[in-house]
């Protein structure tokens, strides 16, 4: 009976470690499909040749088109069924429903939110109150440390076992845009 304790310890590792790897994958694959999408999209759209990346992504089309930020997080409570979050998610941009798969259920109080993972912070503008950012990367020291920066108007709005929990990483972690890969080969 040890014995198969000990190989039944070891073979459930191998399949929590095939299904983790291959839910990896999966996300990075559809990661990279909803950016490569945008890309496309975005250089379809009609936007003056002057204006920065930034820019256009607060241009009026561009939100209710491609992508709405305000839009990462979702109240479930607000759909009874689950026609209804189908027929919710057909309504908005392109890259918001692209980003579906990726969305995690958030439990905190007495409200369950669909959201984007990321640092959940208030966002008054928001139908739910919350939004969800993704810190970049700002500015890294010869030594390795870097400088992260959020938008200045946004605030967060807690930190504590329901946001960051030992079950969970921090999904999202390093944020676009850092060079953790060209650090490691030197």
């Amino acid at each position: 009976m040890v014995e198969f304790a000990l190989i039944a310890f070891v073979f459930y590792l191998l399949i929590a470690m095939v299904i983790e790897m291959g839910r990896m994958i999966f996300i990075a694959q559809a990661a990279q499909e909803a950016a490569r999408v945008a890309a496309r999209e975005l250089s379809l759209t009609p936007l003056p040749a002057s204006i920065t990346f930034e820019e256009a992504l607060q241009e009026p089309q561009v939100v209710t088109r491609l992508f709405d930020p305000d839009l990462l997080v979702i109240d479930l409570a607000a759909f009874p069924t689950d026609e209804d979050l189908q027929a919710f998610f057909a309504t908005l941009p392109l890259v918001n429903q692209m980003l579906r798969p990726m969305m995690i259920v958030d439990h905190s109080g007495d409200t369950t939110l669909l959201r984007y993972p990321g640092a959940l912070l208030n966002n008054p503008a928001s139908s739910t109150g919350y939004g969800v950012r993704i810190p970049r990367v700002v500015s890294r020291g010869a030594g390795g440390p870097k400088r992260s920066a959020l938008p200045p108007s946004w605030r967060r709005s807690r930190v504590g076992p329901s946001v960051w929990t030992a079950g969970r990483r921090r999904a999202g972690w390093p944020p676009s845009g850092s060079t953790t890969r060209s650090r490691r080969r030197r």
